[in-house]
């Protein structure tokens, strides 16, 4: 912001006075690597691919502050998750394929079972667990939904009549990953895919004066 006179020339410089006032804002992003993770990365096979679902979930951390189509993303990780899982569980039940095949392909939508359906009654039946019985993560499951749908009909995401402000944008991917972690533990250790985790201390100094 520029001082100026009534015919918009500059101020005189006074001492005590400002002509002006001004900001300057910025942002950056870094990626830690330790020895151990530097090891990790070399421990992997040359053709080793992430599960798409982590895939999906980096890449809406990467899209905030664009709330809309960060949480498209993330909800988007939690269907390809829930599809590759039970696909990979009904054999271990001895479900029939064609049994299979008839619950997840009738050729309509609505007639396959719902993505509550997927996380709730078909995870029970072939876990023994389901997401309902986890309050806090069937909330945030919920409420990730109808952001997305509410963005995709409406171009603002939701939950009820309450805009998604950034920081619940940023909650809900983070549930988004923890609703894969608790289901993980729920699946036969042949299912369990490869993680790598990492506590990291990052001191950032600056100084003001």
């Amino acid at each position: 912001m520029r001082y100026l006179n009534d015919d918009e020339s500059e101020f005189k410089e006074e001492a005590g006075l400002v002509r002006g006032r001004g900001t300057k804002s910025f942002s950056f992003s870094f990626i830690a690597l330790t020895n151990k993770i530097w090891t990790d990365v070399f421990s992997l096979p040359p053709d080793y691919e992430p599960p798409p679902w982590e895939s999906l979930l980096l890449d809406a951390t990467v899209e905030m502050p664009s709330i809309g189509p960060a949480l498209v993303l993330a909800a988007t990780a939690l269907e390809v998750f829930i599809s590759r899982v039970l696909d990979r569980l009904a054999p271990t039940k001895v479900v029939p394929p064609e049994l299979w095949h008839w619950i997840n392909e009738r050729g309509n939508r609505l007639k396959e079972p719902a993505l509550e359906e997927q996380y709730g009654d078909l995870m029970k039946f072939l876990t023994g667990h389901s997401l309902k019985d986890e309050p806090l993560l069937w909330e945030a499951f919920k409420n990730l939904k109808d952001a997305r749908n509410a963005f995709f009909h409406e171009g603002i995401a939701k939950i009820g009549q309450i805009p998604v402000s950034p920081e619940t944008a940023n909650k809900l991917i983070a549930s988004a990953s923890n609703i894969i972690e608790e289901i993980r533990e729920w699946l036969p250790t042949e299912l369990h895919w490869q993680e790598f985790k990492y506590d990291l201390t990052v001191e950032i100094q600056k100084r003001l004066f």
